[in-house]
């Protein structure tokens, strides 16, 4: 440790990642630079000011974005690593930072250096576990990766073997609710939010259970109230995969929007499948909206053919095949099911 470094999650910090978890990144940045401004011994706004690069690349799917990640991972790592080694958070945030940047990296399909930081960040807990048992914000982690390697059909089982890692969807889940149980009081309470919507994004993704999920942004809500950002997204996934699409219509509609807040492209996506879902005439507007605002490839192909499926539900052939033909030319390469698909 040098210089009298320290991370200490204070009130700036606090508020500034709830901006961030909101998606409000402009206001996060002003929270966290006046955090620095004021304790520049302080590394706790370096480690959440990674949050806000890993969001808006995830979101957007821009290189730029992309970028401005992979040069923010080396230089936030550097200065991390200076800091005091008695703390949990020195290997939690350089354990963060690993995660956040290899799932980035598995999107742009640089699945080599992607594997490595998993390996890195899952070493990086263990250690840190071992050393700081009640420190259980460990298992935010660790409980994602354990239940996300829970999904890897058998055969496949060596790749985390290469990566050090074994784990269970059931073994994930109980971490990531031990995690969330312990969070009240702690040094890491401000963690409780991402905490519950990791919660709820694997009870829709992985254990298939919307109404699961419901009940944990029921909860939240209960503390969190601030409406939008992430939890806007989580409603909307909630909505879509219980076939709720009035729901969905609502989370839409009553979502926060302007320049405070990063733009979720993806819910125009999901708007214009509540819509189709509906037979509404107007759903192929959302579709369009989201080809021309996203600047990623994610749900092109997808957004192509399901505008040709509400033009042969209207009996309009010719615009089905206009659009049912641009699955193949727009959108380049397919990694994603619902664009293979399509």
């Amino acid at each position: 440790c040098s210089a009298g470094y320290y991370y200490t999650v204070n009130n700036n910090c606090k508020e500034a990642f709830e901006h961030i978890i909101n998606l409000k990144m402009n206001t996060g940045r002003e929270l966290l630079e006046k955090e620095k401004k004021q304790s520049p011994q302080n590394l706790a706004p370096y480690f959440l000011e990674n949050y806000i690069n890993f969001f808006s690349c995830f979101i957007t799917e821009q290189k730029s974005e992309f970028e401005a990640l992979k040069k923010g991972f080396d230089e936030r790592r550097d200065l991390l690593e200076q800091g005091p080694r008695t703390s949990p958070f020195y290997l939690f945030s350089q354990a963060q930072l690993n995660l956040q940047t290899a799932l980035i990296r598995f999107k742009f399909k640089e699945y080599a250096t992607g594997a490595y930081e998993i390996r890195k960040c899952n070493k990086l807990l263990e250690e840190n576990q071992k050393l700081f048992p009640n420190f259980k914000a460990n298992l935010l982690y660790l409980g994602l990766l354990h239940s996300l390697l829970g999904t890897v059909p058998e055969e496949y089982r060596w790749i985390g073997s290469i990566v050090g890692l074994r784990g269970s969807i059931k073994q994930g889940m109980a971490e990531l609710n031990s995690m969330i149980a312990s969070c009240k009081g702690s040094e890491y309470e401000y963690l409780y939010s991402e905490g519950m919507l990791t919660l709820a994004l694997l009870n829709i993704y992985l254990q298939r259970d919307p109404e699961a999920s419901r009940r944990t942004m029921v909860k939240l809500a209960e503390t969190h109230k601030e409406p939008g950002g992430l939890k806007s997204f989580m409603l909307a996934a909630i909505a879509i995969h219980s076939g709720h699409s009035e729901d969905m219509i609502e989370v839409y509609n009553k979502r926060p929007v302007g320049s405070d807040y990063l733009y979720v492209s993806y819910l125009d996506y999901q708007m214009g499948q509540a819509k189709l879902f509906r037979m509404d005439k107007d759903a192929p507007i959302y579709f369009n909206k989201y080809i021309s605002l996203f600047k990623g490839s994610s749900f092109i192909k997808a957004s192509y053919q399901k505008i040709a499926w509400s033009y042969l539900v209207q009996d309009n052939t010719d615009k089905y095949k206009e659009n049912i033909a641009l699955c193949i030319t727009r959108g380049g390469h397919a990694s994603i099911d619902e664009d293979k698909q399509a």
